[in-house]
């Protein structure tokens, strides 16, 4: 059975998860690698249901003790399949919902008075897939009234994007996390150079780059940093014609020049210890609640 709105194979959004059978709750691992806005969120793999002439891999997600979220992934080798599965589930939504409310890539949202529909496809690793979510409006709005009392908390929201989207976030956080001190310097350096000399910055950014790459990149990284980074960085548009400007007009030119070429300098900063991208990319991905195995299904 499949109502767009509220209902896959057994499964019902807003009915008490203690009625289901089959589920297997999440392992304490998984919970550490799934971020959640919602509190008293539980999230459980349940058994497989067959959906347009295809099995599909299912999670719950429950709030209070009912279900507000069901996740299925349809999984195969064979694009044109994956191709057609989601064309099949496309008009199948369509032909009850209607249009889409939102469309970005390969990305579709049908917004209701009951919640939403999430329907995207993608390949990873060598498989495609396609996913298929539905949401409670409920915990829709419990999770924005979370991240309105907590708007400093907002970072990358992998359910929102495809697993190409979430590798290609994830590779370009991992490019910067690698160098953070390097990157993060692009709207810091030109500022510290009004006040310090242009060998000090240079020395100091490159002795942090290297204790950066001994004692932190390889073992921790964090998304909401690495989010709010990259917003960070594109201060340097600001901070570096102001402080070239300033630094001209009293005479310095050699620092003035130092700033206005901060951005092509920080490659030859950068250029020691390497980096190992696909490394840290990984631990990114793990972060989101994404694995490396391509037939997990999607998380909750």
């Amino acid at each position: 059975m499949f109502d767009p709105v509220s209902i896959f194979g057994p499964y019902k959004l807003n009915e008490p998860v203690g009625s289901l059978e089959g589920l297997t709750e999440f392992s304490p691992l998984e919970y550490a690698v799934l971020a959640s806005n919602l509190s008293n969120n539980m999230v459980f793999h349940a058994p497989p249901v067959d959906f347009l002439g295809h099995q599909w891999q299912v999670t719950i997600g429950s709030l209070g003790g009912r279900v507000y979220r069901i996740a299925s992934q349809f999984i195969t080798e064979q694009p044109q399949i994956a191709e057609r599965v989601f064309h099949s589930a496309y008009a199948e939504c369509v032909r009850k919902l209607g249009e889409p409310s939102e469309r970005h890539g390969q990305r579709v949202i049908w917004n209701t008075i009951k919640g939403n529909v999430l329907l995207n496809h993608g390949s990873r690793f060598g498989q495609c897939y396609v996913n298929l979510i539905l949401t409670s409006s409920d915990a829709i709005r419990q999770g924005d009234a979370k991240l309105r009392r907590r708007k400093h908390v907002m970072f990358w929201n992998p359910l929102l994007y495809s697993d190409d989207e979430n590798l290609r976030w994830c590779w370009l956080r991992a490019v910067e996390w690698g160098r953070w001190p390097i990157f993060i310097s692009q709207p810091l350096a030109p500022v510290l150079l009004l006040f310090l000399s242009w060998q000090l910055v240079c020395a100091a950014v490159v002795a942090a780059n290297i204790i950066w790459a001994i004692f932190v990149r390889y073992r921790f990284v964090s998304v909401h940093t690495a989010f709010w980074g990259a917003w960070a960085a594109r201060l340097k548009w600001f901070t570096i014609p102001g402080a070239a400007i300033y630094l001209f007009s009293q005479g310095n030119n050699i620092a003035a020049v130092i700033a206005l070429s901060w951005p092509i300098i920080i490659f030859i900063l950068g250029a020691f210890p390497s980096t190992r991208i696909g490394r840290i990319q990984t631990m990114f991905l793990s972060k989101l609640g994404m694995r490396a195995d391509p037939d997990c299904a999607p998380h909750v």
